[in-house]
């Protein structure tokens, strides 16, 4: 605008520029003054709440909700530093546009962790039994509550009216990665370190030893997140394309615009640049240094390339030419970061190795198996040393990884030599049957899975598998058998006890961690977003079946069967592709789960067109066309599975305690003692069933055998002992029982007109402790419904926090109706909370019932009949009490579950939406005229009939829950193209109109209830 005025003819036209100017310059300071308060203010708040936690750890009785508040605590306690720093440049630089811009980065990434913090700080304030303990970390929650809300809104304003310069970061940008390529990848100076053998080996011995090599390993790491821009990059708008250029693992819940993007990708390749001169140091290779160096600067150059052609995108939205430019130099930075991944010391002895287990596994697709060079005694010995040497090469190898680069490759060298070795023993005992029999297949389909082995994440194992019969019968004909001579049978009956006692096995594993994990005292493993294994899995099998399939010497069925290898993977990863769409509330993340398979199911079709052709005529001309129909395929998967590995979709394992060891040892004794007396006995019949007339040997097979049985007794009695949950569930209702018992004899004093009054703490705060909890218990219903149904692991867990809540429940709710002088609400209050304790129990009943268990579906309906009788149980409590809080004028509750909708907007999860985008929408609508009329209703009663505001104001609360509650919904199931472009960006899409709204219901009540102000 200054400039503008200084070249305007017109005076008065200059003058009005100017004051326009002044007026936009001193709007913008008071923003940003506004936001750095908001920071000090919430800084403050997440220290001081902090600080009562500490004081309320050592008298909180719930465990797990402690654990939770330690966690949320320590995320706080990460992002306060860089808040104040934030604040610190600004104030600093107050012109200064990129301390604004680090301002609002640090700000938006508090409000995710300090929403958290909030949230345990609540759950946690009922079970805390020091009073003034209590009172402390519930006000410095709705402090923090407070500041978040106020911080929120700061920093949005700055952002939407500052016009931060988007061009200025880019070329900031761009001016830092041009640092890093002066001093990460001057070729002279880093090639003449590294070729100068003495200054390589002090820059080596200066670093801790593969402190370098995991740096750059790490960093690394960190960057295949960017490829994502091979997704992202061809097919969005400019913006899309400089949001998704930012490398780090992102965050569902904070939005970064282009520029924003820029600068955080500048940093993370800033990262990149100083680990890679580390390994380049730290190799002895001179050759794989300098290839180091090379893929770096690559990845530099290109990055500064792939922002200029990002910017010229944003300008030009719609020219076809720069979004296909960019589509490139997007793909050739893609390249560029695989070779760097490469040159790292090690992973080109890996790549080797997984390329020489890919071709020798070729052997296993012949139609003919070669005939037998040695003896069949020879053949087993041979498969037996070999099968053992490959299981101590993958030991090796897990141990490498943990370890040098040096270590891994070689482990990786013998790995792939025992492999081999392995194929062949395998290959020359199926091969001494000239036809392909029983015995023949299973040796080839074992060496197949050899390959696909994995040790699961989780337990997904059923907890309830029936073997037992299976077994038994097996175990007789075992014996029937041995005592006729029938070899033939007698294999048989062995073959069927052996898959038996595997799966025996392996549901006593699984039994025992679901045991072990359900203990209060330990923490279950999660379920990640998407299982990165299976991707990896499936990306091998299908290069593997494209190199068969261009492969001159396959035969037709060989085609076939590598057809079918590629639809199968590729079938599996879209459908696992629109689970994970389904699953996450991120709306890139669900853009690029879904793009990525329509990449993939069209580069299959494609595919499958030139097989037939192929399969019609198996000339080189169709061998050529399918070879070229390979590569989008093999790029599209690629490209999935590289961001398939992003860690914040990855599955976090379970941390098992002392206790759950404990509880554990039953199960596995019991099934070491049954594996142990059941290999006796197989020793013991394959000596009978060549020698059937030997009494001794017969007596010990009937020793064995009752062993065997005792220790399967024994196996099933510790399973069912040690079902999770039960024993917490049992706890539970003697607890909630209990306090039943408590809440009558309350009602008998009311009754009575003898229920005495506390006089230690005030109605207010009692009510506020009734709220907080009801509002806590209500929090648990779905969780302990879905556990119920199918998580026995998080059952125990669940009910025990549940049960945790009622103590405290009847405490606050006795002291309240002791306070009450209408004998009526004090009977409500009073008969309200055993009301919600009976639906509690009921609800453990069903949960205790159904254990965990999925299959279990005679129970499932008992458990949703009485979580809707809890929720309904909780929701007639909660508007008693906002009718009595609002008459007394006390409105902070309902401005607390204002706020608290508000603040769930910015969690990025929502419940499973149910219905479709229009559904919510219309929802929405409604609530916000509702909301409207209950308004203008409130601002009528005021005058009218004040007595009559507190069900309305409560009216008003519930109804914008609601609405908080379908913008949630709408948000996950909106699509671009349907809603206009100012909310096409999900959750912050919401936050221009649920904003706007929240200080204005909040003023509202405050005001018509005579209590301005009150938060």
């Amino acid at each position: 605008m200054r400039s503008d005025a200084e070249v305007e003819v017109d005076v008065d036209n200059s003058k009005k520029l100017l004051a326009a100017a002044k007026l936009l310059a001193d709007a913008t300071a008071r923003m940003v003054e506004a936001a750095k308060n908001a920071a000090k203010q919430a800084a403050a708040a997440a220290t001081q709440t902090i600080a009562a936690s500490q004081n309320a750890a050592a008298s909180n009785k719930n465990t797990a909700a402690h654990q939770q508040l330690v966690q949320s605590c320590k995320a706080m306690a990460d992002h306060i530093p860089q808040l104040v720093q934030g604040v610190r440049g600004s104030q600093a630089q107050p012109e200064d546009l990129t301390t604004q811009l680090a301002l609002i980065i640090t700000s938006q990434n508090f409000l995710q962790p300090g929403s958290k913090m909030v949230t345990s700080a609540k759950s946690s304030v009922p079970t805390v039994m020091d009073q003034a303990a209590a009172m402390q970390l519930g006000q410095c929650a709705k402090n923090l509550a407070t500041s978040l809300a106020e911080l929120r809104t700061a920093a949005q304003k700055v952002h939407n009216h500052t016009h931060l310069s988007h061009t200025l970061e880019r070329e900031l940008a761009v001016r830092q990665w041009r640092e890093s390529l002066l001093r990460g990848s001057g070729e002279r100076a880093c090639r003449a370190a590294v070729e100068r053998e003495l200054a390589a080996r002090q820059w080596r011995e200066s670093l801790p030893r593969g402190s370098g090599e995991r740096a750059c390993r790490a960093a690394v790491e960190r960057e295949l997140a960017a490829r994502q821009w091979r997704e992202s990059l061809p097919r969005g708008s400019g913006e899309r394309a400089c949001r998704a250029t930012h490398s780090k693992p992102y965050s569902p819940f904070v939005y970064f615009p282009p520029g924003l993007a820029a600068r955080e990708t500048a940093q993370a390749l800033k990262t990149l640049a100083q680990a890679a001169r580390g390994v380049a140091a730290s190799t002895t290779n001179p050759q794989a240094a300098a290839s180091m160096l090379d893929s770096a600067c690559d990845v530099m150059e290109g990055s500064a390339m792939l922002i200029h052609e990002a910017k010229q995108a944003l300008v030009s939205p719609s020219d076809s030419e720069s979004q296909q430019r960019l589509a490139q130099v997007a793909k050739a930075v893609s390249h560029s970061l695989n070779n760097c991944v490469n040159c790292l010391p090690g992973q080109k002895d890996v790549d080797m190795a997984l390329r020489s287990i890919g071709e020798a596994s070729k052997k296993l697709l012949g139609e003919t198996l070669p005939p037998p060079t040695r003896s069949f005694q020879e053949a087993q010995s041979e498969l037996n040393q070999t099968a053992a040497d490959l299981n101590q090469s993958a030991g090796d190898v897990v141990h490498a990884s943990r370890g040098s680069s040096t270590q891994l490759a070689d482990a990786s060298g013998k790995f792939r030599e025992d492999f081999d070795d392995f194929l062949d023993a395998g290959i020359e005992m199926a091969g001494h049957t000239q036809v392909q029999s029983q015995w023949s297949v299973c040796v080839v389909l074992n060496l197949e899975r050899v390959r696909m082995l994995q040790l699961p994440p989780f337990c997904s194992f059923p907890l309830f598998p029936l073997f037992f019969q299976v077994l038994g019968e097996s175990m007789a004909g075992i014996s029937q058998n041995c005592k006729t001579g029938d070899v033939p049978a007698f294999g048989g009956c062995v073959g069927l006890a052996s898959k038996a006692l595997c799966g025996l096995t392996e549901a006593a594993g699984q039994a025992s961690y679901l045991v072990g994990v359900s203990d209060p005292n330990s923490q279950a493993g999660h379920q990640g977003l998407v299982d990165a294994i299976q991707f990896a899995r499936a990306n091998q099998a299908i290069q593997m079946a494209c190199q068969n399939l261009v492969d001159p010497d396959s035969s037709p069925s060989q085609v076939l069967s590598s057809a079918t290898i590629v639809a199968k993977h590729t079938s599996a990863l879209c459908n696992a592709c629109r689970l994970a769409s389904s699953k996450t509330a991120n709306p890139t993340a669900k853009r690029h789960f879904v793009q990525s398979a329509k990449e993939v199911a069209n580069s299959t079709a494609n595919l499958v067109k030139t097989i037939k052709a192929l399969d019609g005529d198996f000339s080189q001309e169709n061998r050529n066309t399918c070879l070229v129909a390979t590569a989008p395929l093999i790029e599209a998967v690629e490209n999935l599975t590289a961001f398939a590995s992003n860690p914040e979709f990855a599955s976090s394992p379970a941390q098992i305690s002392n206790e759950g060891s404990a509880a554990q040892e039953p199960i596995l004794q019991s099934a070491r003692s049954m594996l142990d007396s059941s290999t006796h006995l197989l020793k013991t019949a394959r000596s009978l069933v060549i020698n059937p007339k030997d009494p001794p040997t017969w007596s010990v097979l009937a020793g064995h055998s009752r062993t065997v049985s005792d220790s399967i007794k024994g196996l099933i009695t510790a399973i069912r002992d040690k079902a999770p949950g039960q024993r917490e569930c049992d706890y539970s209702i003697d607890n909630i029982n209990r306090c039943i018992r408590n809440i009558e004899q309350a009602s008998l004093a009311a009754v009575s007109q003898n229920l005495a009054s506390r006089d230690d703490i005030s109605l207010e705060a009692l009510q506020e402790q009734l709220t907080s909890t009801v509002q806590e218990i209500g929090y648990l219903i779905d969780p302990i419904s879905t556990a119920a149904r199918g998580e026995a692991a998080q059952l125990g867990h669940k009910v025990t926090q549940l049960a945790g809540y009622f103590e405290p429940l009847i405490r606050a709710s006795v002291g309240v109706a002791s306070k009450l002088q209408d004998h009526q609400q004090q009977m409500t209050f009073l008969d309200q909370t055993k009301t919600l304790a009976e639906s509690a129990l009921q609800m453990i009943y069903a949960a205790k019932e159904g254990g965990g268990n999925p299959k279990a579906s005679h129970t499932h309906d008992a458990i949703a009949e009485a979580a809707q009788l809890m929720r309904e149980a909780v929701d007639d409590i909660m508007v008693t009490l906002n009718e009595a809080a609002s008459e007394g004028g006390m409105v902070g509750a309902m401005v607390d579950s204002i706020a608290e909708a508000m603040g769930r907007l910015d969690e990025g999860t929502s419940p499973e939406p149910e219905g479709s985008f229009v559904d919510y929408q219309t929802t929405m609508v409604k609530y916000s005229k509702a909301i409207a009329v209950t308004a203008q209703e409130m601002m009528t009663k005021s005058v009218t009939c004040p007595e009559e505001l507190g069900g309305l104001a409560s009216r008003v609360t519930t109804d914008y829950s609601q609405l908080a509650l379908q913008g949630r919904l709408a948000a996950h199931t909106a699509e671009p193209q349907e809603v206009p472009k100012h909310y096409s960006q999900s959750h912050p899409s919401i936050h221009p109109f649920l904003l706007s709204q929240f200080d204005y219901y909040v003023t509202l009540i405050c005001f018509l209830l005579n209590k301005p102000g009150t938060r």
